[in-house]
């Protein structure tokens, strides 16, 4: 192999590990577009109410206003529950509505 040819298999092979480096991204799902608006309304009508309070303040369950970690966390505990806290599906809570109330949480202070 010449020079020449061993330079342009090192540039194809540099060019497509940025190409593949620019396409892997993170696995993790992307934070949703929520409105904290529209969550506040929406955490007032579902059963979260009775454990965490009217403002997310905590009662029987934990103070979720200020919500400090990240969405994906957020998503697994309401979607598949946690401790004494049951699972809640799509039946229950869309998934609008948990990036509403996500917003909403994590606006408050």
């Amino acid at each position: 192999m010449t020079k020449k040819h061993l330079a342009i298999l090192l540039g194809i092979i540099v060019i497509l590990s940025m190409t593949l480096a620019a396409c892997g991204g993170s696995s993790a799902p992307a934070e949703p577009k929520g409105d904290a608006a529209a969550g506040k309304t929406a955490f007032a009508s579902l059963p979260c109410v009775g454990c965490h309070g009217e403002s997310a303040e905590g009662n029987v369950g934990p103070k979720l206003a200020g919500f400090s970690k990240g969405w994906e966390e957020f998503q697994t505990t309401v979607r598949n529950g946690q401790e004494e806290m049951p699972k809640f599906g799509t039946d229950v809570v869309s998934d609008q509505q948990l990036a509403d109330v996500y917003a909403w949480f994590t606006s408050l202070k």
